[in-house]
Parts: structure tokens; sequence; C-alpha cells
């Protein structure tokens, strides 16, 4: 992949400062890793933080990353932010991302911090198989990571959890950030959900989910997202 290489060979190079642009992409830097940026997306709030040297939802990974035992599943992935301390903190990271840009991204993400523990898909997550139409832009601005899905005819491929998660890959937590998705995603996962009672960190909370049913239970806010257990 010719654009992976050209990334590399700049990052190997210490004289130059963060952040760098390649084409339609930017490289930039924080204290956890090194993360490929689709310059269309550098206004969205995640992106400049990245691109200042920050860590977006700092409290957030370091909570999955203190408290996610085994194997995480991580929707939303966009281009990778959560991904250098997931892949380092946890047993395996199942990353959902839709859009493509953002997945490319996100791929040249874990390329540049050497994850290998990292397994990442082009899919939206879903109740059952399915396709969708993702909604990239909104008046004439791209939505990156805000990007999202509606059911019915189109090209973005859904797939629920449950078929496409090892039942063997113990799961000790799941974070959506799925713009407004998270009920069809916690559908489709219900299985894997009951076998393994992971923690449950959801950026919107969907109305009539099954949680409580299962003796989950809100138990605190970190930047936004709500924490679920038993």
């Amino acid at each position: 992949m010719r654009i992976v290489k050209a990334l590399l060979k700049q990052l190997l190079n210490p004289s130059r400062s963060y952040p760098k642009r390649i084409g339609e992409y930017l490289i930039a830097a924080n204290e956890l890793g090194q993360y490929c940026i689709p310059r269309l997306a550098a206004h969205r709030p995640a992106c400049q933080a990245i691109l200042s040297g920050e860590i977006w939802e700092a409290e957030t990974i370091r909570f999955l990353c203190d408290y996610a035992d085994g194997a995480i599943i991580h929707g939303g992935t966009f281009f990778g932010d959560f991904l250098p301390a997931l892949g380092r903190a946890c047993d395996h990271v199942w990353a959902f991302e839709p859009n493509l840009d953002s997945f490319k991204c996100a791929e040249i993400t874990i390329r540049l911090n050497d994850l290998r523990n990292v397994t990442l898909m082009n899919v939206a997550m879903g109740r059952g198989d399915g396709t969708a139409t993702l909604i990239t832009e909104c008046d004439g601005k791209y939505l990156g990571g805000g990007s999202y899905i509606v059911e019915g005819h189109g090209s973005t491929q859904i797939r629920a959890i449950d078929a496409v998660i090892p039942r063997s890959s113990q799961i000790g937590a799941i974070h959506l950030d799925v713009e407004r998705s998270e009920g069809p995603a916690l559908d489709g996962a219900r299985q894997t959900i009951e076998k393994w009672k992971p923690i449950i960190v959801l950026e919107t909370v969907p109305p009539n989910n099954f949680l409580a049913e299962l003796g989950y239970r809100q138990r605190r806010l970190i930047n936004g997202n709500r924490v679920f257990t038993i």
C-alpha cells in the first residue's frame, strides 16, 4: 500500500514535527500513538484534539483500558483515535467503521502503531445482515465521525455483532459511538452480552432497550458517555 509506505517513511524522519500532511491525509500524534486523519474531517472535535497533540475523551479511554477484561468491541472507530490505547490494553479489539474514508485512515493508524490484535471491519452495526445508506454530508459539510446510516437499500453493509464475533472471544466491554444506532447495535449483540455480561459504554442510550432486563444499571457518566454494568 503506497500511502502507508509514504507515511511510515515520514514518521522515521525525526526532524519532522506533527501534524504532517501527506496528500489527503494528516498525520498527528499524542502521548498514546500516531494517527491518520482525513483532511476532510479535520474540523471535527476529535480530529482537532488529536491535531493539537491532545487526547480525545481521555477519561473514557482510561476507563476502558482499566476495566475491560479480555477483548473489547469498539463501534464507531472513525480514524482510530481509541485504537492505540485499546490495542495495547486489551487482549483483542473488534472495531467497526462503516465510512470507507475513515476505515482507510483507521487501517493506517493500526499500521503506524503496529497493532496486531485489532480486527477492523468496514461495516455498520445492526440487528442482522442487511444494507444501509451512509450519510456523510450535511449542508455541504463533511460529517466524518458524525456520519450516520439510514437502513434500507444502499451500499453500506450491516452486520450483527453476534454474527461476526467468535463465541469463544471473551468480551469485557462494548463501546458504542454510532450516531444514534446504538439500539440496533445492542439488539444484534444480545447473545454476546448475555454470555459475557461486559461493561457497556454508550454515547446515546436507546429507548426500550433490554439492558435493565438483564440486570444492567447506569453507574457513571464519562465524557458524556453512559456506563452500564450488572
